[in-house]
């Protein structure tokens, strides 16, 4: 069985999940990246996953190579010279994620109608508009998504900051 792959396409999807995910681990960190280094590490990760199917390499010896190499490789290009602990926790990090964010897209292709929605449009439309495609909605489920998590924590914020009350009982006031 001959599978065509198109290099182009192959880089720019991994290149957008990459970046995807260096954001998710920057934000897990609580760190900030700047976006020419992210942009930086994601072309990386593309060029990464463009090159390793043609390694003639044992399954083994590539998810070595990716863990072992390009995990942290791509945590050092988005975030900087840093400690050993630091990269050791972002990588641990980015990989965490990756396995989070995986399962939860097999279960939402394959538990809902999407999955076959997608496959069926992406078989019967030229590739350069499903990057594009794939390009907008990343974006925007990115944006959505940090902007709903801000929410969500400002509100927690708020609810949590203590409420004084003050209570007078025979010349003593107490604050709870």
């Amino acid at each position: 069985m001959k599978i065509k792959l198109y290099i182009d396409v192959l880089f720019a999807v991994n290149a957008w999940a990459d970046l995807g995910l260096l954001i998710l681990t920057a934000w897990i960190m609580g760190v900030t990246a700047a976006r020419h280094r992210l942009l930086l590490a994601a072309c990386f990760g593309g060029i990464w996953s463009s090159v390793i199917p043609f390694l003639e390499l044992s399954g083994v010896w590539r998810v070595l190579l990716t863990v072992g190499i390009a995990g942290p490789l791509l945590c050092r290009i988005a975030f900087g010279q840093r400690s050993r602990r630091f990269l050791a926790r972002a990588v641990i990090s980015l990989f965490l994620s990756s396995i989070f964010l995986g399962g939860a897209f097999t279960l939402v292709r394959f538990h809902t109608g999407i999955g076959y929605m997608a496959e069926r449009f992406f078989h019967e439309t030229d590739g350069a508009a499903d990057l594009l495609l794939f390009g907008a909605l990343t974006a925007f489920a990115v944006l959505l998504g940090k902007s709903a998590i801000s929410f969500f924590l400002a509100q927690r914020e708020e609810m949590q900051k203590l409420v004084l009350v003050r209570v007078q009982r025979k010349e003593r006031e107490v604050t709870v």
